[in-house]
């Protein structure tokens, strides 16, 4: 008898520890997925930021705006 419950006890302890493993593997996953998430959103308004600033410099390195500038100072 000593050995059946012995036995149960183990299968108790395997089945256990496969929970415990399935759900530490879901939270990773989860936490991966979420910081998926957050590098998606970070690299778009990086580009978001890069076409602001191309526009800038288009605006600030135009010809017909220096121009106006120089006949502004005179």
């Amino acid at each position: 008898m000593d050995g059946k419950i012995f036995v149960l006890v183990i299968i108790g302890m395997a089945f256990l520890y496969s929970f415990f493993e399935r759900k530490q593997k879901a939270q990773i996953k989860k936490q991966f997925n979420k910081q998926s998430e957050v590098d998606v959103k970070i690299r778009e308004e990086i580009d978001d930021l890069r076409e602001r600033v191309q526009t800038l410099e288009k605006i600030v390195t135009d010809r017909g705006t220096r121009l106006k500038e120089e006949i502004d100072a005179l």
